[in-house]
């Protein structure tokens, strides 16, 4: 497997079991410690590694407990790459914009999604 499809391979082990099998132990082994979150609908970056990102992770697991991801695309490089992904939940409510211009409020969803990483 090359380092490419490596890289791919840890993204989407990452979409299965930390987010939709809530397995949040797997993040040090699918993140670098030095890994920054860059997500378009959150306004602030997220750095710190698998920590951080389990910060993360809680909180949006504890407001959208059913919330359910399906990757469209991995493209991946070197230094990092981007995840296209769909997500839906049918519950919650968190004061991040929902994807629909509504900053919290009723979040029923499914909505196409772009994030990025990098590996410093």
């Amino acid at each position: 497997m090359t380092f490419v499809e490596t890289n791919k391979a840890v993204v989407r082990r990452f979409y299965a079991e930390a987010w939709n099998q809530k397995k949040l132990e797997i993040l040090e082994e699918t993140h670098a410690p030095d890994w920054t979150h860059i997500d378009p609908s959150n306004p602030a970056d997220l750095s710190g590694g698998p920590e951080a990102n389990r910060a993360r992770l809680s909180q949006l697991i504890a407001a959208f407990p059913d919330i359910h991801y399906t990757l469209e695309d991995v493209i991946a490089g070197g230094q990092g790459g981007s995840a296209l992904y769909r997500h839906r939940h049918a519950s919650g409510r968190f004061c991040w914009n929902s994807g629909d211009g509504q900053a919290g409020g009723d979040a029923r969803h499914h909505y196409p999604s772009l994030t990025g990483w990098q590996n410093h």
